[in-house]
C-alpha cells in the first residue's frame, strides 16, 4: 500500500513542475524531496516526470497525478467525518517536536486513550508552528522546547526533560574518534544549523556557545528540517550542533560527541495555554506524572 505522504509530494511536484519551487512550499530539501518521487516511481513502476531542467508530467504521470487527487480527496473527506463524529466526545489536539518525543510520547499517548477512550489529534510541527496553534487554539498542547516561553502571554508548560546539545560529525571526520570535542576547534569548520525560524532556540544557543569560545559559526545552511541536517553532514558539508534523541532517527555514518567541558542543555516541556478550557488537557498532564 502506498504512503499518502508520497501522494501529497507527488501533486505539490505536479502543481509547480519544479522541485526546487515545491521543495520551499513542503519546508524540505529538494534533494529528500526527488527521493521521495523516486521511490513513489518505484512503487508503481514506471517514470512518473520527464525532463530534468523543464518537468513535464509522463503519460503514467497524468493517470496517477488523477489517481492520487481522488485518495488525497478521499483521505481529506474521511478526517472531516472523523472530525463531526468527535464531536461531543473527548478530545485532544497535540502538535510535537519529533525527536524530542519520538521514544517518549507513544506509551503516554497509549496510557491516556486506553483511560479515557477519547479521539487524540497529533501532528508533527515546527517550534514556530506549535506556539502560533497554542495561542490561536488550534492545539491544546505542544511538546517542544522551553525557549523564549515566558515571552508568549498565557501560556504555562509542565518540563519534562532536559535535553542535551552534542556536535554532529561525520564518521571519518578528523575529530571523530574524541571522546569529547573541544568547541574551538570547530572554528573552521562550515556549520549546518535549523532556521531560526524552525527553532530558534537551537540556533539562538549555538551562536552565543560559539561566541563563548571566541569564534562565530560560519552558517552555510539553514534548515526547516533535522533531517535535511543530518543529510548534509552526511554528505560532509558541514557540522551540526544538536539534540542528542536526533541520534534515534537513525541515520547512518555519523558521530555524536559531546562538547568537552559544557553540559549544554534544553528543557523539553508540555505546553499549553492557561485560557483553554478543555477538560482533557488537566487529565493528559496527570498522565506525564505516572511511571
Amino acid at each position: 500500500m502506498l504512503n499518502l505522504r508520497y501522494y501529497h509530494y507527488f501533486s505539490i511536484v505536479a502543481d509547480y513542475l519544479d522541485y526546487e519551487e515545491a521543495a520551499k512550499q513542503l519546508y524540505m530539501d529538494k534533494k529528500i524531496l526527488k527521493n521521495q518521487i523516486k521511490k513513489l516511481e518505484k512503487d508503481v513502476g514506471m517514470p512518473l516526470f520527464s525532463g530534468s531542467k523543464h518537468l513535464q508530467l509522463t503519460a503514467a504521470g497524468e493517470t496517477e497525478l488523477k489517481h492520487a487527487k481522488a485518495i488525497i480527496s478521499e483521505a481529506a473527506e474521511g478526517y472531516t467525518k472523523l472530525r463531526n463524529f468527535t464531536q461531543g466526545r473527548k478530545s485532544l489536539k497535540i502538535g510535537f517536536l519529533f525527536c524530542q518525543t519520538m521514544n517518549l510520547l507513544p506509551p503516554k499517548l497509549e496510557m491516556f486513550t486506553k483511560k479515557y477512550h477519547g479521539v487524540v489529534e497529533i501532528e508533527m510541527m515546527s517550534w514556530k508552528d506549535i506556539y502560533k496553534n497554542l495561542e490561536d487554539g488550534t492545539i491544546d498542547i505542544g511538546i517542544t522546547t522551553s525557549y523564549d516561553l515566558d515571552k508568549i502571554p498565557g501560556l504555562d508548560y509542565k518540563p519534562l526533560y532536559t535535553e542535551f546539545i552534542y556536535a554532529v560529525l561525520r564518521e571519518d571526520h578528523p575529530l571523530a574518534d574524541n571522546k569529547t570535542i573541544v568547541l574551538s576547534s570547530l572554528a573552521r569548520e562550515p556549520f549546518l544549523a535549523l532556521h531560526p525560524d524552525a527553532s530558534p532556540g537551537e540556533y539562538q544557543q549555538t551562536i552565543d556557545l560559539c561566541a563563548e569560545w571566541g569564534f562565530a559559526p560560519n552558517f552555510v545552511f539553514r534548515a526547516h528540517m533535522l533531517e535535511s541536517i543530518l543529510l548534509m553532514v552526511r554528505a560532509d558539508m558541514g557540522v551540526a550542533l544538536l539534540p542528542h534523541s536526533s541520534e534515534g532517527l537513525g541515520f547512518k555514518d555519523l558521530k555524536y560527541i559531546p562538547i568537552d567541558n559544557e553540559r549544554i542543555e534544553m528543557d523539553v516541556v508540555l505546553a499549553y495555554h492557561k485560557s483553554n478550557t478543555n477538560p482533557m488537557v488537566e487529565e493528559f498532564l496527570k498522565v506525564w506524572d505516572k511511571d
